[in-house]
Formats: structure tokens, C-alpha cells, sequence
């Protein structure tokens, strides 16, 4: 039986390809923002609730910045296969861009699975994109937007991201001094978060210290 999730990763494709975006790993798209910036889309379909072959699916919107992301998963030390594309700088869902902001999934069934398709590439091309554009041509609304993002903020990837922006940016002590900000909030800590936020920021005043001033 096909699931709800194949229904919509495989209606996405046509529509979103017609609006410019370019099919990735199942579920996901990438579109060039601006230079130094790709968009990425993420489908996602929850189906826990769901009948059999079908599911609730929604858009997560990210914006990558590319001369970072690479950076913050070699400071991470991450082995997660990204292809390139999967670790972002800023997250959001696509019913939070719509005119009346709110988290937003739709029914996936057989049925709906194409008009549903339909409606969440006119919303990328309504919302979506222009939201990538406006971030992309301001590095302050990237840089509170990475800071709003909970998902990527509740991982040691979050600070190292807003840090290496910020040294790309041409300001680096700021970026450090965020880090040891960071560092004093989780001071009493011990899980695993913690440390991994603690061993990141030794290799990030590494790396900070071999930028050309």
C-alpha cells in the first residue's frame, strides 16, 4: 500500500519543479536564494493519527547558508549525510508564512494528495520564497531568524551556527562572545547537549583563531 507519505513526496514533485525548485532526496527541494544562500524545502507527513495510507503533511522552509553549514558540521563533527543540503541555517513551517500565521498541516489521501500539492507550491511561490528572499537580503533577519529557529537552537548546532555567521559577517569577537554567552546559560549542565555544545566551542576558537584579520 502506498503511504502518505509517498502520496505526497511524489505529488510535490511536478509542481514544485514547475515553480523552480529542484527535486532532492524524496521529500525534499532546493532552489538558488541568492548568492551564498539555497532554499531548501522539507516535506513532512505525520501519519500516527492517520488512516492507512494517508497522513498530515506540512512544508518545513529552511534557508542554508553555504559558506557556513559546512563549517558548523565540521565543528559538530557531524557523520550525517546532508548531501549538501540537509543542515540549515534557519527553520520555519510553511503556515507560519501564510497571511494568517499559524502551524498548518493538510489531510494527504488519494484524493486530495494533488490539489494539496497544488496549494503548498502557490504557497512556496506566495510566501515561501519571498520570506527566503527578504531573509537573504539582510544578514540581521538571517541572524535573528537562526536564533528563532527552536529545532537547530536546541542542539549545539544553533550557537555554532549564529557564530560562524557572524564571523562570515566580519564580526568574530561577537561571534565568540555569543558562544561563551551560551556556554554561562548551560553552565550547570551535564547532558550529553552540553557537552557537545562545550567540545564545540574549543574547536570553534580554534578555527576563529586561523581566520585572517
Amino acid at each position: 500500500m502506498t503511504t502518505g507519505r509517498q502520496l505526497m513526496e511524489q505529488a510535490l514533485r511536478e509542481p514544485m519543479q514547475a515553480i523552480g525548485w529542484r527535486p532532492r532526496a524524496a521529500g525534499w527541494f532546493t532552489r538558488s536564494i541568492a548568492p551564498e544562500y539555497t532554499g531548501v524545502l522539507a516535506a513532512s507527513v505525520a501519519s500516527r493519527y492517520a488512516a492507512a495510507g494517508t497522513g498530515h503533511a506540512t512544508l518545513f522552509v529552511h534557508l542554508r547558508r553555504d559558506d557556513v553549514q559546512p563549517v558548523v558540521r565540521e565543528l559538530l563533527q557531524s557523520t550525517y549525510q546532508d548531501g549538501g543540503y540537509r543542515s540549515t541555517s534557519a527553520v520555519t513551517s510553511i503556515g507560519y508564512l501564510m497571511p494568517a500565521p499559524t502551524w498548518r498541516s493538510w489531510l494527504v489521501t488519494p484524493e486530495t494528495a494533488a490539489p494539496v500539492a497544488a496549494e503548498l507550491a502557490a504557497a512556496t511561490r506566495d510566501h515561501a520564497q519571498p520570506y527566503l528572499e527578504r531573509l537573504a537580503a539582510d544578514p540581521e533577519r538571517v541572524l535573528q531568524a537562526v536564533k528563532s529557529s527552536g529545532t537547530i537552537m536546541a542542539s549545539a548546532a544553533g550557537p555554532c551556527t549564529v557564530a560562524v555567521l557572524l564571523a562570515r559577517l566580519g564580526r568574530p569577537d561577537e561571534g565568540w562572545a555569543f558562544i561563551q554567552q551560551h556556554l554561562s546559560s548551560i553552565s550547570s549542565r551535564t547532558d550529553p547537549a552540553a557537552q557537545d555544545s562545550r567540545q564545540m566551542a574549543d574547536r570553534l576558537r580554534h578555527w576563529l583563531d586561523r581566520l585572517p584579520r
